[in-house]
């Protein structure tokens, strides 16, 4: 017996989208127009806080794209570059292993042998949006780009990084 699915259309995508979005009363923007003018292949896109971007393709009616990019301060790019060829390569191949281990994937951006920053990013299956699955995929990003600025800013500078005070927390049950 075959089940018929209703398919979703891209606008309908874009409101479940928006909707979610503004439910959690955080800061966003519809980077449509301005996003279309550089790459006429988007159909639509929002920009969740400051650096999360969910955007739907035209070529891709089954799915919409979740990315972030981080760029890198200047110190931490001059860091890496400190670090050597070799260092930098195991940098890179240490931030590369944990994208992979978390299900995502990642472009790095660099100039004139320099890192700049990296571009950390998902996407979810027509099929499988909804809500949960939306915030889940954010937060997987969301957290693997703070790790990944942990790792480097520990790589070149390991004595500058200290660790977080756990004293209060450690006084407190885990599930009480």
């Amino acid at each position: 017996m075959f089940t018929v699915r209703m398919v979703k259309t891209p606008e309908q995508m874009r409101n479940m989208v928006e909707g979610w979005i503004k439910i959690t009363g955080n800061k966003y923007q519809d980077t449509t127009a301005k996003m279309q003018e550089k790459n006429p292949n988007i159909q639509w896109q929002f920009l969740f806080g400051q650096s999360m971007y969910i955007t739907k393709i035209k070529s891709r009616d089954d799915r919409i794209f979740i990315h972030s990019a981080l760029g890198f301060a200047e110190n931490m790019t001059n860091g890496i570059q400190k670090l050597g060829e070799q260092g930098t390569i195991e940098l890179i191949n240490g931030i590369n292993e944990i994208i992979a281990l978390s299900g995502l994937t990642c472009k790095w951006i660099y100039k004139d042998k320099l890192f700049l920053g990296i571009e950390v990013k998902s996407y979810v299956d027509e099929e499988e949006l909804n809500r949960p699955t939306v915030f889940k995929t954010i937060d997987n990003i969301s957290t693997i780009a703070d790790v990944i600025i942990k790792k480097i800013a520990v790589r070149i500078n390991p004595i500058g990084v200290k660790t977080t005070d756990v004293g209060k927390a450690s006084d407190k049950q885990m599930y009480t």
